[in-house]
């Protein structure tokens, strides 16, 4: 049984954005976009690091999901995962 990559990896760039775009859209609408550029210029390394993280694991999740029968709470798994590294993410700013 082969699972393909390109699904897998295209998710995983797709959240990984999708954070990204959840960080400086919260930012921006709580404290502007000056500020949000200044702490995205100070915190790059921290913000990037952690929206890649959520990627990998998303792009994990759907890769190792294909041959795994029989888990049925995979969806948790994945939406806590990605919840806690989103709500880290905007804690860190606050």
């Amino acid at each position: 049984m082969t699972t393909s990559i390109v699904k897998p990896l295209l998710a995983a760039i797709a959240a990984a954005l999708a954070l990204l775009g959840l960080y400086f859209g919260a930012l921006t609408l709580v404290s502007g976009w000056e500020f949000t550029l200044e702490q995205f210029q100070t915190y790059w390394y921290f913000v990037t690091a952690l929206a890649a993280g959520f990627g990998v694991q998303v792009g994990l999740f759907l890769y190792l999901r294909a041959p795994v029968h029989g888990a049925r709470n995979q969806g948790v798994v994945l939406a806590t995962s990605g919840t806690t590294s989103t709500a880290t993410m905007l804690y860190a700013q606050a």
